[in-house]
């Protein structure tokens, strides 16, 4: 039981459900605001592109207000963790790109990901250890620009 009789599973639907409010409330259509719920645990969502990749929009929503937990921070406080993607044409087939991803962290600590192809559920969870760099293939398509969203366990 949690605080005045409420369990866990009670106090995270009050806050989603809140959430969801907020958002309509502050001009958010009702759609969109069902589909930015969050879960809980994770940071303020980051997003990156390729280089042809059109930009974002203006921050909207949970992270431009503040509502959400910042990444894992280094000592000066920038993000520990970033992301850059990048888009290379296949050996056999150039019009077949791999989406990869160029992971760097420059902290001390292990980071778990959650990372997505921008405005979708395809996502991935990766791991990258500490004051490591990588390249994680994502995925496979025709269309060489892509862009991710990606966040942090705040574990």
């Amino acid at each position: 039981m949690g605080r005045g009789g409420l369990t866990s599973a009670t106090i995270r639907l009050l806050v989603a459900g809140a959430a969801v409010q907020m958002s309509v409330l502050s001009g958010v259509p009702v759609a969109r605001a069902q589909s930015s719920t969050f879960r809980i645990g994770l940071s303020t969502p980051v997003y990156r592109g390729t280089r042809g990749a059109p930009s974002f929009p203006p921050g909207s929503g949970f992270a431009a207000k503040g509502l959400l937990p910042p990444p894992h921070l280094n000592p000066v406080g920038k993000p520990c963790v970033d992301v850059y993607p990048v888009a290379t044409a296949q050996v056999i087939n150039k019009t077949i790109y791999d989406h990869n991803l160029l992971i760097d962290n420059q902290c001390s600590r292990r980071i778990r990901l959650s990372v997505c192809y921008y405005q979708t559920r395809t996502c991935s969870d990766l791991t990258i250890d500490a004051y490591k760099r990588q390249l994680k293939l994502f995925g496979i398509f025709a269309e060489k620009d892509f862009r991710v969203e990606y966040r942090e366990y705040l574990d």
